[in-house]
This record gives C-alpha cells, structure tokens and sequence, in this order.
C-alpha cells in the first residue's frame, strides 16, 4: 500500500492467531472510509494482501440465500475498512483462503459480519469478564441505567435546593426539601425535627438562642401572658400585697426580656463589624480573581494535553504528513475530535464528580492527571477519531478531486460503469474506474483514502 494510507489501531481483544474474528491490539488497520460493500475475493492469480477483497465474482457453487440473523447493525459500517485490512493480513498467513472466499463468497460476507460486530464489541468492552460485571450490575441493561440517572438526578436536585442561596441570603430551596421528607416519610421527618433543636444548639449556640427566644416570645404573645402578669401585679398593689407585686414583677421582666431585640452594637463593635466585613468582601475578591486565572490556565494547559493526546494517535500523525490537506483543515478535524471527546466525558458522572472538586480546589496537576487517564483511553479516543474522519474525509475528497481537475484543466470524467453480480468485463480498464462508490487501480486495487486526497485516481 502507498505509504500516506491513514491507518487506525483499534484495541480489539484477540491475538493474531486466534479464532475471533475482529483486530487484535495493535493491528494497524484501514478507516475504510471510501469502501461501500461487505467485502470481496482475490482477482485470480493476484498475490494475497496486494488487492483489495471484492464482491460480485462468479461463485464457483451456489451459496444459501442470506438469513435473517445475517442483517447487521447500522453502526458497523463503519467498520468495514479495518476488518478487511484484517481479512488480508489473515489471507497473508494462509493464502489458501483466498481460493475459498472465491470460491464461497457468501462465507466471505458472513465472516466478515461476523469479524465487524466481534470489532466492535471488543471496542466497547475490551474484555468478556468486564461485560459480564456491567451485565451483573444492570440485570435489565438501560433501564437499570436509566433508573439510576433517575435517582442521581433526585440526589443533584436536593443538594441544589439544600445549597443554593437566594439573593436575600435566605435559601428558598429549603422549604421544598422539607416538604419533600414529610411526603416521603412523615414519622422520619418529624423524628428528624425534633432532634434539630437539640444538634443546632451544639453547631451554634448563639443562632439558636436567638430563633428560640423569638418562638418563646411569639408562644406567650399568644397566650396573652404579658397581660396577663401585668394584671396580677396591679391585683397585688390594690391588695397591698408587696410579695406578691414584686414576684409579678420579677417574672414580668424575664417575659419581656423574649421580646426585647438584641441590643444595638457600639460604635467598636460597628467598627470592627465593618472591618470584617470589607476584609471578607475583598477575599471574596481576590478569590474570584484567582480563580479566573486558574480556570484561564486550567483551560490552557487542558487544551494543549488533549490536543497532543490527539495529536499522538497514529491516524492523526498520517494525516498530518499528508500535504495535500490543508493546514486548516487538518487543525479543524483535530478540534473536532477534542470537541466531541469534551462533550462525551462531560456526561460521565465517574470523571466529573473526580474533576470537579480537583477544579474547585485549582489543583492543576490532579485535574491535568485526571484528564489525561480519561482522554488515553484507546478504545474511546479511537471511536471519536474515527467518528469525525468519517464526517471530514469524503469531503476532503471531493473538494481536492475538485481541485485537481481544475489544476490540470481536465474534463470531468465519467466512471467506468459497474458490472453486475456475475458478469465479467469485456477488456481490462486502462484507467482508473469508479465501482460502487469507490475507486480502482486499473489493475483491480483500490485507491487508499490517502492516495485519492492527493489525487491519484485522477492521473
């Protein structure tokens, strides 16, 4: 193969001499991002790994029609460029079965099904062992998911309304988180209410005292107890009874002490109050400010790791060796890929509830580590490589076959048409034809993805 063919290393479980069907860890192995069929055979007499694979050549016997079960997920298409890069390293080892998959090419096409979704799976769940835990944790696969997005949910809802303040400095939230316990378990939350006073007073002695004194004030007001006390100390001086006067009075006193207001500050104490006050606002400040440049820097050097993560996948590194792609483009599709893996780990609960607090408390080096495990993962950082080359390279494509026939002021030509299942051509191409979607060497190869950016299939 021509040395720009842009190549992905998936980490497919397996080894090369086993008898699964997908890569094995390390194989380098074709985007397949212009190849539309399942698959093919060998053109006879052709040395095995040097064409690629085709289907459409005779069958040496007729072959069972496809079953059911042989219809395939939509998202395995993409797949079909590796496991045939695959398919002709194994050819390599065993060249017999080149003359078999001629011979049946509908087993050809069912090994090659098989081979993409055994790819696949093993992109997903590098191991049996780890689909089997998931499977034994989620019994009812998504909907166990689902259930428990559900009840994390509920729990960010009641942290918010526990934490969040409103802009009086009160906090609006409590009040429907109480009426939340009551409805989920009145007997709890009265149990829960009747030990409160009891812990808040040991949290804030002062805080309660002053709660407290309200509640007292508010519970004699109602039971006209003031007036009540001051009717009994008029009794006793028309009574002329001086005991009883003075004990009204002594109590008096204490029940109006509930309703008298915390006495004003001195001037010291207003002083020092308002000192504490500026020094806490510019802390406040000072602390915004350092986080505005700790979130500036966290941005910098979280950008720069995730760019050279990318940069370092072996697809990336081809493509950018590739000078017929556009400087431009080439940073697009490595911003798109950093793009689509910030939007995909953003939505696991795992790495952002490890992010987050390493972020609140502007540890770089921890946030830097925790971002570096999660962006090398090799199955994940695989998918969305090839998720964005998938989008990004048939444009390429067409914009420089464009281009190369503007350069060289050639008409637009028209592909050599396709044969039908069984049908055999007249006279070898001459040229480079075009068949379902892709095209050929004139000597029955395909063109790499690379070879048509640069525009050989042109020449």
């Amino acid at each position: 193969m021509d040395g720009d063919e842009l190549l992905l290393e998936t980490p497919a479980a397996g080894n090369e001499g086993g008898d699964g069907g997908g890569a094995g860890a390390g194989d380098d192995l074709d985007l397949g991002l212009e190849e539309t069929g399942e698959g093919g055979t060998l053109k006879e007499g052709e040395e095995p790994g040097e064409g690629e694979l085709r289907e459409g050549e005779e069958p040496g016997e007729k072959q069972p029609e496809e079953k059911q079960d042989d219809k395939e997920e939509p998202q395995l298409k993409e797949f079909h460029g590796m496991v045939s890069a695959k398919l002709r390293s194994i050819i390599k080892d065993a060249p017999e079965l080149a003359q078999v998959f001629k011979k049946y090419p509908a087993v050809q096409a069912r090994f090659e099904r098989i081979a993409r979704r055994e790819a696949a799976l093993s992109e997903v769940w590098p191991t049996i062992a780890e689909a089997q835990q998931m499977r034994d944790e989620f019994p009812n696969g998504q909907a166990d998911v689902q259930e428990l997005r559900n009840e994390a949910k509920e729990i960010v809802e009641l942290d918010n309304a526990f934490d969040t303040p409103g802009e009086e400095g009160d906090y609006p939230g409590h009040e429907q988180l109480i009426k939340n316990f009551v409805d989920r378990d009145k007997t709890a939350a009265i149990a829960l209410f009747k030990r409160l006073p009891i812990e808040w007073a040991k949290v804030d002695k002062e805080s309660y005292n002053d709660v407290m004194r309200q509640v007292v004030a508010a519970t004699f007001q109602s039971r006209n107890i003031p007036d009540f006390i001051n009717r009994t100390i008029a009794d006793a001086k028309k009574a002329d009874n001086l005991e009883l006067e003075e004990f009204a009075t002594t109590l008096f006193n204490w029940v109006d002490g509930f309703f008298k207001e915390k006495p004003k500050p001195s001037e010291e104490e207003q002083r020092l109050a308002r000192d504490r006050a500026q020094l806490a606002k510019d802390r406040q400040k000072d602390s915004r400010d350092s986080q505005q440049r700790f979130h500036a820097t966290f941005r910098s050097e979280s950008m720069k790791l995730q760019t050279d993560i990318i940069k370092s996948h072996k697809v990336i590194q081809k493509l950018m060796t590739i000078k017929s792609v556009p400087q431009e483009k080439k940073d697009a599709i490595v911003n798109g890929i950093r793009s689509a893996m910030e939007k995909f780990l953003s939505k696991s609960p795992s790495f952002m509830n490890k992010l987050r607090p390493a972020y609140q408390k502007q540890n770089l080096q921890e946030t830097t580590a925790l971002q570096k495990n999660a962006w090398s993962q090799a199955w994940l950082l695989n998918r969305m490589v090839r998720m964005v080359l998938q989008k990004e390279v048939p444009q390429m494509v067409s914009s420089n076959r464009e281009a190369v026939r503007r350069r060289a002021g050639a008409p637009v030509r028209s592909a050599a048409p396709a044969n039908k299942p069984g049908e055999k051509r007249d006279a070898a191409p001459t040229r480079p034809y075009q068949k379902d979607g892709r095209w050929y060497k004139p000597d029955g190869r395909p063109f790499t993805s690379a070879e048509i950016l640069a525009g050989k299939h042109e020449q």
